[in-house]
């Protein structure tokens, strides 16, 4: 009898070359940073009872098979300014679109051309003797992402939640493939950063960014499982924060709600090369309520990211455009 470690189990994945194809995955495939993985399946059981005189049922018919993975990594660069982190292939299949900016930096914003960028994951639960695994696959997949800091000094932790084709187990006997080439860059903390609307600095000790992606897999006869692959249907960004309350002069979040104002969003989070940048072009406050943290009156605001030319504003910057 083998028994398996809940705490050893790695995750691999890939950009798929056509979506809902699940990819063959190697060594270089599990290759980001993880933690927290959990996983569902959902395989439909269609329940039948005839009319023949008991209470008993009748063997169920076997339906489609979906299943969803959720994970998250810390918000790092990859070192080089013009190389994309590992967690690339992560930002890409929730919907985002890379540019890259010659030799000075690559940045990342949610598209409208990015809503079937589809990934091939595998979760491998190891056992105790490290000899043996068990292997969950997924095909098809896409994803809502959030970036989330809990407390100043803390890294931004970036969760995925991914829905998909349910592709069934498999054992192994052979050497798990434990990864190899994973980023080493250490993720910077929340300190020392000037959060800006506008023109204003706010005194923030949480934020979250939500990507609002609504994933929705798509239904057809024409495969064994019953679905073709995932597809990002829509997209309602938003991000919300906890700035501590300040006069009017350096405090404009209420009077700009009641004008309707946009204003950009700046979060840069790390500020030695490679640097990293969150910005949002357009955010505008959609509600303020008021809170607290460590005794001090804060604001709980939350912000809606208003598009523009088809492009959601919010933006991923690792280096610099120039």
């Amino acid at each position: 009898m083998s028994i398996f470690n809940l705490n050893k189990a790695v995750l691999g994945s890939k950009i798929e070359s056509i979506a809902g194809t699940a990819e063959t995955l190697a060594n270089t495939d599990f290759d980001v940073r993880i933690f927290d993985v959990e996983i569902s399946t959902e395989v439909e059981m269609h329940n039948r009872k005839y009319a023949r005189g008991h209470h008993g049922m009748d063997a169920a018919l076997v339906g489609s098979q979906s299943g969803t993975v959720n994970f998250s990594f810390h918000l790092a660069d990859s070192g080089a300014v013009a190389t994309a982190p590992n967690f690339n292939k992560f930002l890409k299949s929730a919907g985002m679109a890379e540019t890259a900016y010659t030799t000075t930096g690559l940045s990342w914003t949610r598209g409208a051309d990015s809503d079937c960028t589809t990934l091939t994951l595998e979760v491998r639960d190891l056992d105790c003797s490290g000899s043996a695994q068990k292997i969950y696959k997924f095909s098809g997949a896409m994803a809502n992402m959030k970036m989330a800091y809990g407390s100043s000094g803390e890294p931004i932790v970036v969760t995925m939640e991914y829905t998909g084709i349910f592709g069934g187990e498999a054992e192994e006997a052979a050497t798990p493939l434990l990864g190899t080439g994973f980023d080493t860059t250490i993720p910077p903390n929340m300190m020392g950063i000037d959060i800006t609307w506008g023109a204003n600095s706010l005194r923030t000790t949480t934020f979250e960014f939500d990507m609002g992606n609504t994933v929705e897999i798509l239904r057809s006869q024409g495969t064994s499982t019953g679905f073709l692959h995932s597809m990002i249907a829509s997209s309602e960004p938003s991000l919300s924060m906890n700035p501590k309350l300040d006069l009017v002069a350096t405090d404009t979040l209420r009077a700009d709600q009641l004008a309707g104002t946009a204003r950009a969003i700046s979060i840069p989070v790390k500020a030695t090369t490679p640097e990293i940048t969150l910005t949002v072009t357009a955010g505008q406050v959609i509600s303020i309520g008021r809170g607290d943290a460590e005794g001090s009156v804060t604001r709980e605001v939350a912000f809606g990211i208003v598009d523009t030319d088809g492009t959601s504003s919010l933006e991923i910057l690792q280096g610099s455009k120039t």
